[in-house]
């Protein structure tokens, strides 16, 4: 289990972080702003921000007592290891591990490694040189005054993720609101703008044994372990935990890219014989593969002729370097290629034609920007119509109108 530093890894400089916040929801931004202003807070106020380098070996020390002893204290406090559930069976039994808090040993190498890294973690942050040196934290480590904790009996502790979400549901809005608002006006005041300082946010790397990101992880997770009696995991192990998920990504990315190209080179070669492609499945983790013929794509009749997904009408909007097509000459144009004559056009949900002859002499490009209030971006090469056929005003599925803007 890695364990959440609770801290704010940003950089209060940058402009509107307070206002990005805003899509978050409200337990989500709050939990953001929570950390954010804990942060900055002067440690004399009570706050976490540190100013110094033994301020930052205080906060490792204090959030070690928090994690591994207190946190667990609470919990045997609301359910003690004789507990029973509602059924009248053993609460602690099964999957569920009872724990047991863990007193600090400045002479345990995985406690003073938690705090090694975290203190290091934390000044990294705030822009504060650390160090390794064991015994000269160990000196700080005799100044540090951790508060003491007595369980409280009014702390609720969900069972189940289903019992969190509903306990969110219940009348929170409002105090979650509150002290939104509260945190914004504190983040958003002069005197705390006048004595930000500058925060460096850290990027997660495993390959770098300098950095203490590993270092953390392989203490963090062995302490949660000791916690509940199961066996450590060295630095190896861990780290090829941490990243499973990076091998797992590159090879699926890898397969589908080779089995995309395969089919690309058959359709670079002319084939078109739809025998002589293949769709394929395939679940990496028990090296499963599957090929199968791929389907005939459905079809569809307009005006008695049969179209595919895959059809489209292809206009091209200057010709020869001609002026643009005006709506006249597109319409023109459909009539002699396909056969068709058009009765509505859309651009998306705008109406750009149905009939009003007024438009027949504007060019194509200026009916989009007029009737459906849009800018074509200079990029944009393409504008896709959909439209209706007096042939076949009917017809629900019809190939776009696709108009090359070159």
């Amino acid at each position: 289990m890695l364990i959440k530093m609770n801290c704010c890894p940003l950089s209060c400089r940058e402009e509107g972080f307070v206002e990005r916040t805003l899509g978050l929801g409200d337990a989500e931004a709050l939990e953001v702003l929570e950390g954010l202003w804990s942060s900055l807070e002067v440690t004399e106020a009570g706050g976490q921000r540190p100013t110094s380098w033994e301020d930052c070996v205080s906060w490792a020390r204090c959030k070690w007592e928090t994690l591994y002893n207190n946190d667990i204290r609470q919990l045997l406090h609301c359910f003690p290891p004789e507990a029973v559930t509602a059924a009248g069976l053993p609460f602690w039994a099964g999957s569920k591990r009872c724990p047991c808090p863990l007193t600090f040993d400045p002479n345990s190498t995985t406690h003073m490694e938690y705090v090694v890294a975290a203190a290091n973690l934390y000044g990294q942050i705030f822009g504060i040189s650390g160090t390794r040196d064991t015994a000269s934290i160990r000196e700080t480590l005799e100044n540090v005054h951790v508060p003491s904790f007595t369980p409280k009996s009014s702390v609720k502790i969900h069972v189940t993720d289903e019992e969190m979400e509903e306990e969110k549901q219940e009348d929170r809005d409002d105090a979650e609101k509150a002290r939104l608002e509260e945190l914004k006006g504190k983040l958003a005041s002069s005197s705390l703008k006048s004595s930000i300082v500058q925060m460096f946010p850290t990027d997660f790397e495993k390959d770098d044994d300098s950095n203490f990101h590993m270092d953390y992880i392989v203490a963090a997770s062995n302490l949660r372990a000791e916690n509940y009696v199961i066996p450590a995991a060295d630095r190896h192990q861990s780290k090829r935990i941490a990243g499973r998920i990076i091998p797992a990504i590159a090879t699926t990315t890898a397969a589908v890219a080779g089995l995309m190209c395969l089919e690309l080179y058959k359709l670079v070669q002319g084939h078109r014989k739809i025998s002589l492609y293949r769709t394929a499945y395939m679940y990496l983790p028990v090296t499963h593969i599957v090929f199968c013929q791929p389907t005939q794509t459905n079809t569809f009749e307009v005006a008695g002729k049969k179209y595919t997904l895959w059809d489209d009408f292809l206009v091209e909007g200057r010709r020869c370097g001609q002026q643009e097509m005006t709506l006249r000459d597109l319409l023109q144009y459909i009539k002699d290629t396909y056969n068709l004559s058009i009765c509505e056009l859309y651009y998306g949900p705008a109406i750009i034609y149905k009939g009003q002859e007024e438009r027949l002499m504007l060019s194509v490009s200026d009916l989009v920007r007029m009737f459906a209030k849009q800018d074509i971006p200079a990029h944009k090469k393409m504008l896709e119509f959909s439209c209706s056929f007096t042939e076949d005003e009917d017809c629900i599925t019809v190939p776009p109108i696709r108009y090359m803007l070159l």
